[in-house]
Formats: structure tokens, sequence, C-alpha cells
């Protein structure tokens, strides 16, 4: 049954899942070392001090034209502060080197905000990452992965010349996201952003702010989902792998950006693990009320839930996820289909995972149903 105009159907989002990943222990009981760390394990945002002075620990070396990298006060991404490089018309060298963080015994992932605007191919930087007070080597080099906000280009002049590297204009503040290398785990590192510049054309420089290191993994689809105008979508349109993660899954959130359409209560959205465990996010919720551009977070901890009729809004929903489903390779499930099928498919998501479908909160719920009296 077509209840609404066909023409009228279309969804654009990307999904990312985040994991907040602990470590797991199997014998004695676990001394203080052992335990998994929290979920953010190194932060810095400049803040706390006056420009122009750096953190405590926090070290600049430089030469040529180059100044050492100091606190600013404009154009921070939070207020008051960031840190900045300038990019002279000159040979310049200039590095920005963290303390010393100690990891845990677990993959790890750098999340950094960044604004640049730098002489194309020319002059750059880049990210350099020393392991127990080794030689520093390249972040891509060493192992890391780049989620997201990774180098632009190689560069073809300067003292950086042949190396992949941030260049040109940013325009905005990016986020950059790296996982680090599993030769990081339960090691004590150093992080260096380095720049160089040749003797020509300059630029405005390169500002670093809100340094995070978290336990936290994530996977990021970035092609949109259309939704068709009639039938049942492709069943698993966003495949998402979090796979080779070891340690203790405690912590699941499943973030869709740009969603829109016309009748929300036709779209049907489920998250299946490999294993075929299922969890549905949305199902006839938000009525006929059209929504453009929302961006929903899906997260244990939320308190707010979707609601049956009335506009669906933006921010963070409430779903069991992470009891409900065992993640090594994320998929999503998109229908457009009539509330028969989707009772069907509930129900063989119940026999699967041994639970029941709760058409208060719109989840599998695991264990008997109330009204079986067990």
């Amino acid at each position: 049954m077509n209840r609404r105009n066909p023409s009228a159907f279309s969804a654009l989002f990307v999904v990312g899942v985040l994991l907040s990943v602990g470590s797991v222990w199997l014998g004695p009981r676990a001394t203080k070392a052992q335990e998994a760390p929290n979920a953010v394990v190194f932060s810095e945002n400049f803040d706390a001090v006056t420009a122009p002075a750096l953190p405590a620990g926090w070290a600049s070396t430089n030469s040529g034209l180059s100044v050492p990298w100091a606190t600013v006060s404009t154009f921070a991404d939070s207020s008051p502060n960031a840190v900045y490089a300038n990019d002279p018309e000159f040979t310049g060298n200039s590095s920005l080197t963290t303390p010393a963080i100690s990891l845990g015994n677990i993959r790890h992932k750098l999340i950094f905000r960044q604004r640049y605007q730098m002489d194309y191919e020319f002059d750059g930087g880049v990210l350099e990452l020393s392991i127990n007070g080794g030689a520093f080597t390249d972040i891509i080099a060493a192992g890391g992965q780049f989620v997201s906000g990774g180098y632009d280009t190689p560069l073809v002049g300067g003292s950086l010349s042949g190396r992949n590297a941030w260049t040109g204009d940013s325009v905005f503040y990016i986020t950059t996201e790296i996982h680090l290398p599993a030769t990081t785990n339960n090691q004590s590192i150093r992080l260096r952003w380095r720049f160089g510049s040749d003797d020509m054309e300059g630029g405005d420089g390169w500002r670093i702010d809100n340094v995070q290191i978290t336990n936290a993994i994530s996977g990021f689809n970035s092609n949109a989902i259309p939704i068709p105008d009639s039938g049942s979508s492709s069943n698993y349109p966003s495949q998402i792998a979090v796979n080779d993660q070891f340690g203790l899954v405690s912590g699941v959130q499943v973030t869709l950006n740009n969603f829109s359409h016309t009748a929300p209560d036709d779209v049907d959205l489920l998250l299946v693990s490999p294993s075929g465990s299922s969890v549905v996010l949305m199902s006839d919720v938000g009525g006929t009320n059209p929504v453009s551009n929302l961006n929903l977070v899906f997260d244990d901890t939320a308190a707010a839930s979707l609601p049956d009729s009335a506009a669906i809004t933006s921010g963070s929903i409430s779903r069991r996820i992470l009891r409900q489903v065992t993640f090594s390779r994320l998929r999503l499930r998109l229908d457009r289909r009539q509330d028969a099928r989707f009772q069907h498919s509930t129900e063989q998501m119940e026999t699967a995972i041994g639970g029941y479908f709760s058409s208060t909160t719109r989840e599998i719920i695991p264990g008997a149903s109330p009204e079986d009296g067990t």
C-alpha cells in the first residue's frame, strides 16, 4: 500500500558508528594498569594559558624565517586560543611537539581541529609520531590510518618536498581523525606537527585546536543513501567495517546526517551485525511531517525518544544498541515497506536474538516478553 505520493520520497544521509572499546582481561582480577582506560585519555584545547604561552610539556622548535609555534587568540576553534605557526615567504621549518602520552593496551584514535592557508604544493604541514622516545616518523608511514581530514597532496617544493601534507587553503576549520597504529598500544608516545616552507610565496599559516586522544574507534560512510520511490530499498546500503578491534565494547553510537524525507513514518531503519543480531533504530515515527537535513544520534545513554506522530527534530535519541547487537562489521538496513512486512521482519529478529519487539520503544529487547508471563 503506497500511502504517499511516491515522487515525494528522498533521503540523503551518511552513517557513522562509534565504538568505545575497553580492554578485556581473562584470568585473575585485573590490576589498575590492566583496566580499560577512560574514553578520553588525552585532551588539550590551549585555552588555559595566556597567549603566546604553550601549555606545560608542549615544545616548539624553528629554523629559517619560521617563528616558534605559539598560542594566539585570533580564529580559534574554541575560544579563546588556538596554537599557530606562520607561513613565511622564505624557507622555514617549525614543529610543535606534545608531552609524552601514555596509552593503554588498546587501539586509540587522535582527533584534532585544524585551519590552514599555505602556499599550495610548496608550503605545508605533516604529523609525525614517536614511540617510546624513538625517531619521529610520519603518522601514516608508522601505521596510522586517516578516518577523515587526511593529507591534501604531495609537496613539490620546500623543506618537506616529496611528502604528503596538508597544503593550500582549508577555508574553515576541519576535523582530522586518525586511528593510531597498533604499535602504540601500551606505549608512551609523542606527536609532532611539523611545518615546512620554500623561499617563494607564503600564506596565513596553520592553526591547531582541540587535540584529543580517545579509545573510541569509529567507522564512517560518506556515500548518500537514497530511498526508492516505492517498495524495499537495498537490504544493506551502508556497510561500515569496525573489525579487528580487540577488547570489550562498552558503548555504541550511530549518527545519521542530513536525513530528509516527506513522510518519516514510511522509513524503517535497522542496524544489523554479521551474526544477524539487529536493532530497530527507527520505524513508524514522525508521522507525515516532512523533514530536511536532520542530524540524528542514536545512543544508549540518550534520554529523548522519537515521536510517534509529531515532527522529528535533530538531536540525540535513546536506543538500546549495545546489549542487542554483537558488532564486527556493521550493516545498515533501510526499508520502505508495509506494516505487515515490518511485523514479519520484527518477528524474525525476535527469533534470531531471543527477544521481543516493544511497540512502545520500537526496539527488539532481549529476553521474554512481559505478556508471556515468564
